[in-house]
């Protein structure tokens, strides 16, 4: 089992002491990337209208900040670095019998695991800087080539949205498994990024704290049944009324369905 996340905007601050070690982050053969992608990103940072190149609001400024002490501030493990919505639901702790089969893809870092001591910055896929051009691009280039063979033989379970999913394809479609949130409403659905993430998050930290893997697609249907029985209910009150596994050419989908309880009457 691999289960991917994408990273959060919002970061927490570490208290002084660790300090980021580029060679010992997982996967030392990206050192020299993200090297690059940090001379890029303090060169941005630096300037006036960094926050346009960013795209990132005023309230972000302490992390584009940060974006120049990146060698220098104060550090910590991903899983604690990175919260919000997806990370608070999952809770994961280094020490839970899984989590390194946990991967959060970064647009700075690249592929890390929730261990890697890591500092804040503000950087998302989407951001095109001078250098290495688009960065979802710019790690897809290299992770295609460089990573070819992670996740061989294993259920990739792939929790990450759009811009982050791009970086890198799992080399065996029928094994990997996206994970997708739908909303019932009388015949028609519609996708919720809240939910999404907050589903995604507390089905990967189920993952990483269970004895045993999930090895088939329906191993995880399964799992993810157990997790939303009821009484449970979403944050916003909806039940989950099924799970859907689909396969398709290039991937499986699971897909939790919600269902407002007005719906349910």
């Amino acid at each position: 089992m691999l289960v991917l996340l994408p990273p959060s905007e919002s970061k927490n601050v570490p208290p002084a002491g660790t300090r980021l070690s580029l060679p010992e982050l997982s996967f030392p053969e990206l050192t020299a990337a993200r090297s690059e992608v940090i001379a890029d990103l303090e060169q941005v940072s630096a300037r006036a209208d960094a926050h346009k190149v960013l795209k990132a609001p005023a309230a972000a400024q302490s992390l584009i900040d940060g974006n120049l002490r990146l060698r220098t501030a104060p550090a910590g493990p991903a899983a604690a670095i990175y919260s919000g919505v997806l990370f608070d639901a999952a809770g994961i702790d280094v020490s839970d019998p899984h989590a390194d089969r946990i991967l959060v893809f970064s647009a700075l870092w690249g592929p890390l695991s929730i261990a890697d001591v890591i500092a804040p910055y503000r950087l998302s896929a989407g951001t095109t800087l001078p250098n290495c051009g688009r960065i979802e691009s710019y790690w897809r280039t290299l992770l295609m080539r460089e990573m070819a063979g992670l996740g061989d033989g294993e259920l990739v379970i792939d929790c990450r949205s759009a811009g982050y999913a791009n970086m890198w394809t799992p080399p065996d479609p029928a094994r990997h498994v996206g994970i997708r949130v739908e909303r019932q409403v009388g015949d028609r659905r519609a996708v919720v990024s809240h939910h999404a993430k907050y589903l995604r998050g507390m089905l990967a930290g189920a993952l990483a704290r269970e004895a045993a893997s999930p090895a088939t697609a329906q191993d995880l249907a399964d799992a993810a049944r157990d997790l939303t029985r009821p009484p449970f209910r979403t944050t916003t009150g909806e039940s989950i009324v099924d799970i859907e596994v689909r396969r398709g050419p290039k991937s499986t989908t699971l897909t939790f369905v919600a269902l407002p309880d007005e719906e349910r009457r």
